[in-house]
Order: C-alpha cells, then structure tokens, then sequence
C-alpha cells in the first residue's frame, strides 16, 4: 500500500489520538480536506481520505468524532479487553500434515 499510494502522502511514526470526519464547508475553513487527524503532539493535518489498519485494541486509544455510523464499533473498542497477542514460528523436520500414515477415520490435518 505504501508504494501504490506514494511515501509523500504516508504518515510513518505518529502517533494518532483523534480522527475528526468533517461536513466539507463551502468556506475555506476546511483547507485540504474533510478529515483532521490530530498526533499526540498536538500536531494536526488534513486528508481527504484515510486508510487504518490498526489491531482492534488500538482503535480504542482513538478518540473517532462525526464517525456517526462507527458509533456502535467505537463503543465496542472501548469494551473490549484485549490480551496482547503473539505469533510464534515453529519449524518442523518434514511436512506432518501430509504424512498419510497420520490420517485415521474421522481425523485429519487441513490447511498447511
């Protein structure tokens, strides 16, 4: 997405607290777009658009305003108790779950 989109118009390491969806006004009082994003700086800038791809959790340490159909999805970040996750990579010797002397009646490995 980084490189479709162009690193001119991504914001790497910044912090978000609060996405604003704005009416857009016939003033100049919205100056680049509808949507204020505003850092943990205290730093704001304006998008016509956004993209997030946060964890769930995460999306609970945002404060989402005029996002009215969001409500109910803003309300359940909020409740939610998230556990840190983690991935763990695990290397076997040979592919198990292709084995056929593994597969018994009503027992079998999907996937791989």
């Amino acid at each position: 997405m980084y490189r479709l989109v162009g690193n001119q118009k991504v914001k790497l390491n910044h912090r978000v607290t609060r996405i604003e969806d704005l009416p857009k006004l016939k003033t100049d009082e919205t100056p680049l777009g509808r949507v204020l994003v505003t850092y943990s700086n205290g730093k704001q800038d304006w998008f016509d658009r956004i993209i997030v791809t946060l964890p769930t959790a995460a999306c609970a340490n945002i404060d989402w305003i005029g996002f009215n159909k969001f409500e109910s999805y803003q309300k359940a970040f909020r409740n939610l108790n998230a556990d840190p996750l983690f991935k763990h990579s695990v290397q076997f010797s040979h592919r198990f779950w292709e084995d056929p002397t593994l597969v018994k009646d009503g027992y079998a490995f999907v996937g791989g």
